[in-house]
């Protein structure tokens, strides 16, 4: 019985981690400035990325244009800036993006 509650326990563990890991493959990425829900469609057309937002988001807030080759979180990064938001990975592997004035 203890040996197949440390097999559960570690493979709980592994699970966890597992679902958590963020990808840092390069994508080709030309994404033109547009609106905010509209880049975000076109990056996760390209990267298979998932996006959650804050409900009180603008999707009407404009994205700077981002093009060549380079990960998830380096395109994220320029198309949101400038805009006043940010993002973060969570367990769920899901990018949610966020007001920069939000602490949670």
């Amino acid at each position: 019985m203890k040996t197949f509650l440390t097999l559960i326990s570690a493979l709980l563990i592994w699970g966890h981690a597992h679902a958590a890991v963020q990808d840092y493959s390069a994508y080709e990425v030309n994404i033109p400035a547009q609106r905010l829900d509209q880049a975000l469609q076109a990056l996760a057309d390209v990267s298979g990325a998932r996006f959650s937002y804050q409900r009180r988001l603008d999707f009407g807030t404009r994205t700077l244009a981002v093009e060549g080759e380079m990960t998830i979180e380096q395109a994220l990064n320029r198309m949101l800036m400038g805009t006043g938001l940010t993002w973060e990975h969570d367990d769920f592997n899901r990018y949610t993006i966020k007001s920069r004035l939000d602490r949670y």
